[in-house]
């Protein structure tokens, strides 16, 4: 081998090492958005690009909000939008779609009972997902799957 290959070689690695890194990195930022930290993110965004106009324009959106949406009035109309908030938003929302399964059969109606079920399990099955991070991060002690008693 000539000394010239040798360093091309050697650059070849920085090469892939410096693409190593810079794809662990996206893998990283990816799986943190997955987790739930992308919605955390764009809240703290929200709340600081509003600052400079005194937080007017994102306190009147979370009001508009939770003037109509139950599960952001009781899940914190005015906090950041963590994973906490949203599981709790999860469980209120699963909550909801119990009482519609309760009245779609008092009413006898089939169809909108099959449409709250499929509902509830796509809300179950994110919040299983949340807590699951949640639990991993020591927040909650209970493993996901397990009926929900707590609200």
């Amino acid at each position: 081998m000539r000394n010239y290959d040798i360093i091309s070689e050697m650059g070849e690695n920085r090469k892939m090492d410096t693409v190593s890194s810079r794809s662990t990195k996206i893998l990283q930022e990816r799986r943190m958005l997955r987790e739930g930290g992308g919605k955390t993110l764009i809240s703290i965004l929200g709340i600081v690009i509003s600052m400079p106009l005194g937080g007017f324009p994102y306190l009147f959106y979370r009001r508009l909000k939770a003037a109509f949406n139950e599960a952001d009035r009781r899940c914190g109309t005015y906090s950041v939008n963590n994973i906490a908030r949203q599981a709790c938003k999860l469980k209120v929302r699963i909550q909801a779609m119990d009482k519609l399964i309760e009245l779609s059969r008092k009413m006898n109606k089939p169809k909108l009972e099959e449409k709250a079920n499929i509902k509830k399990a796509k809300y179950q099955k994110e919040l299983d997902k949340l807590e699951l991070i949640l639990a991993k991060r020591g927040k909650i002690a209970r493993e996901p799957g397990k009926p929900t008693t707590d609200q």
